[in-house]
């Protein structure tokens, strides 16, 4: 990723351009439904990737705090779970 993203919807929007890379990244259905079809699987994707990442930054958090490493809270702040 060249730069970091404005605000989360242009982070999802990213995440969303890097996982959609089936069929080049084209809508390929010509029907209503197919396409939505594919945004809806695109969606749970892009969810369950920041679910995914959630978990595990905040398990690096608290691995680095037992570990004792001082973590500042503006820090935690700036992480992002859309950030590929």
């Amino acid at each position: 990723m060249d730069r970091l993203p404005f605000n989360r919807g242009e982070g999802r929007h990213s995440v969303a351009r890097t996982v959609f890379h089936g069929k080049r990244g084209e809508l390929r259905q010509h029907y209503r439904e197919g396409q939505e079809d594919q945004l809806g699987a695109l969606g749970l994707m892009l969810d369950t990737t920041v679910l995914w990442n959630t978990i595990y930054i905040e398990a690096c958090l608290d691995q680095l705090r037992t570990e004792g490493y001082a973590i500042k809270d503006a820090d935690v702040a700036r992480l992002s779970p859309v950030l590929h």
